[in-house]
C-alpha cells in the first residue's frame, strides 16, 4: 500500500488536503470518502455537498465512497443543481472490502 500511496503522489495524480478551498476548485472527480452520519431526522450531513458546490470551479463527477443512506445521492443532486453552474455527474461506489486487504480488494473486487 505504501508504494502505491509514494507512486501516485510522485506521478502528481495523488494529492491530500485537509482544507475544501485547496484541493477542490480544479477536481475533474471527487470522492466523498468521510463518514457522513445522519442527522437525528435520518437525512444525510450534506456537508461534502455544499463544499463541492461552493468551491469547483469546473464540470465534475462526484462518487459516495461509503455505504450511505438511501437517497443521499438525490440530497447530493438537488445540493448541486440549486447551487453549482457546472456540469456534474453523480455515482455510488460503496467500500465492501475485507479489513487488512483493502488494496487486493480493489484490483480483484470479484476475486
Amino acid at each position: 500500500m505504501e508504494a502505491l500511496l509514494e507512486e501516485g503522489q510522485a506521478s502528481g495524480r495523488l494529492t491530500y488536503v485537509d482544507e475544501p478551498r485547496k484541493g477542490l476548485p480544479h477536481a475533474k472527480v471527487i470522492f466523498i470518502s468521510v463518514d457522513i452520519p445522519t442527522r437525528p431526522s435520518g437525512e444525510p450531513n450534506e456537508r461534502a455537498a455544499f463544499d463541492i458546490a461552493e468551491c469547483v470551479t469546473g464540470d465534475v463527477v462526484v462518487v459516495e465512497k461509503r455505504s450511505v443512506p438511501v437517497q443521499t445521492a438525490d440530497h447530493i443532486k438537488i445540493i448541486l443543481s440549486n447551487r453549482f453552474r457546472h456540469t456534474f455527474g453523480i455515482a455510488s461506489n460503496p467500500e465492501f472490502v475485507r479489513a487488512g486487504r483493502a488494496v487486493e480488494d480493489s484490483f480483484t473486487p470479484f476475486g
